[in-house]
Protein backbone atom coordinates (compact mmCIF):
# COMPACT_ATOMS: atom_id res chain seq x y z
CA UNK A 1 0.00 0.00 0.00
CA UNK A 2 1.40 3.35 -1.32
CA UNK A 3 1.24 6.44 1.61
CA UNK A 4 -0.73 9.34 -0.05
CA UNK A 5 2.00 11.45 1.56
CA UNK A 6 4.91 9.42 -0.14
CA UNK A 7 3.02 9.99 -3.72
CA UNK A 8 3.13 13.55 -2.98
CA UNK A 9 6.41 13.96 -2.38
CA UNK A 10 7.49 11.93 -5.73
CA UNK A 11 5.82 14.67 -7.24
CA UNK A 12 8.38 17.05 -5.54
CA UNK A 13 11.16 15.33 -7.28
CA UNK A 14 12.70 17.47 -10.16
CA UNK A 15 11.26 20.71 -9.03
CA UNK A 16 12.54 23.75 -7.85
CA UNK A 17 13.02 25.81 -5.22
CA UNK A 18 14.87 29.24 -3.68
CA UNK A 19 18.27 28.80 -2.26
CA UNK A 20 17.58 30.33 1.41
CA UNK A 21 20.25 31.65 3.33
CA UNK A 22 20.92 28.73 5.65
CA UNK A 23 21.18 25.61 3.37
CA UNK A 24 19.98 22.96 5.90
CA UNK A 25 16.57 24.06 8.48
CA UNK A 26 13.16 23.86 8.29
CA UNK A 27 10.45 25.33 5.35
CA UNK A 28 7.05 25.20 4.35
CA UNK A 29 6.59 23.86 1.14
CA UNK A 30 3.70 24.02 -0.45
CA UNK A 31 1.74 24.50 2.51
CA UNK A 32 3.53 21.24 3.71
CA UNK A 33 6.33 21.38 6.62
CA UNK A 34 9.72 19.63 5.44
CA UNK A 35 13.14 19.81 6.85
CA UNK A 36 15.50 20.29 4.04
CA UNK A 37 19.32 20.36 3.03
CA UNK A 38 20.97 21.84 0.02
CA UNK A 39 24.08 20.87 -1.33
CA UNK A 40 26.55 22.91 -3.81
CA UNK A 41 28.83 25.75 -3.54
CA UNK A 42 27.70 27.46 -6.68
CA UNK A 43 28.39 31.48 -6.42
CA UNK A 44 25.49 33.62 -6.66
CA UNK A 45 23.00 30.45 -6.96
CA UNK A 46 19.19 31.38 -7.26
CA UNK A 47 17.57 27.76 -7.24
CA UNK A 48 17.80 24.45 -6.55
CA UNK A 49 16.37 21.32 -7.86
CA UNK A 50 14.69 18.59 -5.58
CA UNK A 51 16.59 15.59 -5.53
CA UNK A 52 15.15 13.27 -3.07
CA UNK A 53 12.28 13.32 -0.57
CA UNK A 54 12.38 10.79 2.07
CA UNK A 55 9.23 11.51 4.49
CA UNK A 56 9.49 15.05 5.78
CA UNK A 57 13.13 15.90 4.30
CA UNK A 58 13.75 16.99 1.63
CA UNK A 59 17.48 17.16 -0.60
CA UNK A 60 17.94 19.49 -2.78
CA UNK A 61 20.79 20.37 -5.20
CA UNK A 62 22.00 24.16 -6.00
CA UNK A 63 22.03 24.73 -10.13
CA UNK A 64 23.73 27.87 -11.85
CA UNK A 65 22.01 30.00 -13.60
CA UNK A 66 18.54 30.97 -14.26
CA UNK A 67 17.02 27.08 -15.80
CA UNK A 68 14.39 27.09 -18.89
CA UNK A 69 11.61 25.87 -16.46
CA UNK A 70 11.91 28.47 -13.97
CA UNK A 71 8.19 28.96 -13.59
CA UNK A 72 8.35 25.37 -12.16
CA UNK A 73 9.60 26.90 -8.73
CA UNK A 74 7.86 25.17 -5.60
CA UNK A 75 6.12 27.85 -2.93
CA UNK A 76 8.68 27.85 -0.48
CA UNK A 77 8.45 29.22 3.36
CA UNK A 78 11.79 29.26 5.43
CA UNK A 79 10.33 28.89 8.96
Amino acid sequence: MTNINESLNQQLVGRLIPVPAQKTGFAQIDGMPFSYTITGKLKDSKFARVEKVVGSRLLAKEISGIPTDADNVLNFQDL
